[in-house]
């Protein structure tokens, strides 16, 4: 029967399986040829089959190793690297509605609308967003776990932008400090704002009842514990960012986001404030993140009293 079915309904040419990666026959039963050869229907089988015959599959744009879906290689390791060969991040994609919206309203972007501004300030209106402690504390260990990562800080670290984004945003930030109502906002509240070491150290040290407040500006420079009346300012600096001489050399490349430096470099940029703070009348007492708690204290209190 299976001769007979090649024979006058394939024109003597077997068929071939339809997973796309052999060329093996599809299996015959009762009667006919089914969609593909043993097995081949199985995702996992294919993707073995395809392993064997090209080797690993890798990304178009970056050539790390991408994962199968339903049998078939992607195309692409994340959305970033798609993102760079098609749909909207493409340049030639985002210079055509450019051109199309300039065309038709007059402007390259409709957010730049009146009546576009006016739906999207709306639509916003009584909508607060809040996430909770275990979203939180989720969020925080993931962060943690890839920031461990050398390739992982060298990659955030190497984002860069443009003198004109860096510009725009300067020029935001001036006009922003300019507006009472802004400040206020921004300063309403200082826990808040404080990185998870500042607000550890500050408590530990009880600098809320030594008359410290957090976050003040001094200069042009935003210092993290201020008290006024003692002229005394504390600046809590973690190991890592501030590249801690007992932990690292003057070589060590220290990698945040969007930016690196050498230890060297920010140890210059730390003294340099602190004496700009110095000449002005303040004493600087810098707290390290590995720095004993209680010496520190007794310190701040010799100079308290």
């Amino acid at each position: 029967m299976k001769d007979y079915v090649i024979k006058f309904d394939y024109d003597g040419n077997p068929p071939k399986c339809e997973c796309g990666v052999c060329e093996d026959v599809p299996v015959f039963s009762r009667g006919s040829f089914q969609r593909y050869a043993l097995n081949h229907h199985k995702f996992k089988v294919r993707e073995k089959l395809y392993i064997q015959k090209y080797g690993d599959p890798e990304c178009r744009e970056c050539q790390n190793p991408v994962k199968f879906d339903r049998g078939i290689p992607r195309k692409y390791c994340s959305a970033k690297c798609m993102g760079k060969n098609v749909g909207f991040s493409l340049s030639t994609t985002q210079e055509t509605i450019k051109k199309v919206v300039q065309e038709k309203y007059g402007v390259s972007n409709v957010s730049n609308l009146d009546s576009t501004k006016s739906k999207i300030s709306s639509s916003n209106l009584g909508k607060t967003w809040k996430m909770n402690d275990e979203g939180k504390k989720k969020i925080s260990e993931a962060s943690k776990k890839r920031w461990t990562s050398q390739e992982y800080r060298h990659k955030m670290s190497e984002i860069v932008y443009s003198k004109d984004e860096l510009e725009r945003r300067s020029k935001w930030l001036k006009e922003k400090n300019q507006d009472s109502k802004f400040k206020e906002k921004i300063f309403k509240n200082h826990k808040n704002r404080l990185s998870k070491l500042h607000q550890q150290i500050r408590e530990k040290l009880d600098l809320g009842n030594l008359g410290f407040v957090s976050e003040q500006r001094v200069l042009k420079y935003f210092v993290d514990e201020l008290n006024e009346d003692k002229k005394i300012i504390v600046e809590i600096y973690g190991d890592y960012p501030h590249a801690n001489p007992k932990k690292y050399s003057q070589d060590f490349v220290v990698r945040l986001y969007g930016q690196s430096f050498t230890a060297a470099e920010k140890r210059e940029q730390d003294l340099l404030r602190k004496s700009k703070l110095e000449e002005v009348g303040y004493t600087v007492i810098v707290v390290w993140e590995s720095d004993d708690v209680e010496d520190k204290k007794k310190e701040i209190h010799n100079y308290l009293s």
